[in-house]
């Protein structure tokens, strides 16, 4: 049986898995100390070897023609509330702490 070398204990050795981060903030539609500081995390994250971050916007913006509602006062509300906790769950779940 060969000897093991160094080369062989790097091959084996694994890395470990990168940290999921999903910052929950307002999207920068909405400029703001939230929204600009969440885009600055991920800025800073964005090369990083382990963290994997990404931004879950407290805002979503709905598909045509869907959007045309954001306009009128109380429909507005509906329509973000019924994109934003589906799309929470989903994005929480893919972090690191959903898991």
């Amino acid at each position: 049986m060969p000897n093991p070398t160094a080369d062989d204990a790097v091959l084996t050795r694994s890395t470990p898995p990168r940290l999921r981060v999903a910052i929950v903030a307002a999207s920068l539609r909405i400029i703001g100390g939230h929204s600009v500081q969440a885009q600055q995390m991920l800025d800073g994250w964005r090369d990083s070897p382990e963290i994997d971050a990404w931004l879950v916007p407290i805002d979503p913006q709905p598909a045509a023609p869907f959007d045309r509602l954001l306009w009128v006062k109380y429909s507005r509300t509906v329509i973000t509330q019924l994109l934003y906790w589906p799309l929470l769950l989903r994005e929480i779940s893919r972090s690191s702490s959903g898991q």
